[in-house]
């Protein structure tokens, strides 16, 4: 089974493809493919790795606003990646099973 590659995208006009997307955690795949499907261009592929290891260490909600925040304000402000990536990272049911909800 073939995977899809996964290419960064310069400001250059360079892409490059990078082998390690799929050891990413769910959370850090879904921003960076947020950014690509935003058209966004790294200024190099250095700061595109700053970016996956800053993203690596997002414990919450907070940490990716950071991070996503320093990419461009639309992300959280506009887009709210941050909402995305909690509701992949930390998944909540509807309902609770262990409360009873008054109809």
């Amino acid at each position: 089974m073939s995977k899809e590659k996964f290419y960064v995208y310069l400001e250059d006009d360079n892409r490059i493809e990078d082998p390690n997307f799929d050891s990413y955690n769910k959370g850090t795949q879904l921003m960076l493919e947020i950014l690509v499907e935003q058209n966004f261009e790294f200024e190099s592929f250095e700061q595109y790795e700053n970016v996956v290891n800053d993203l690596e260490k997002c414990r919450d909600e907070d940490d990716v606003e950071d991070v996503m925040y320093d990419l461009g304000t639309d992300y959280i402000d506009e887009l709210e990646v941050h909402i995305a990536w909690m509701d992949l990272m930390f998944p909540r049911p509807e309902k609770s099973p262990y409360l009873n909800y008054a109809e």
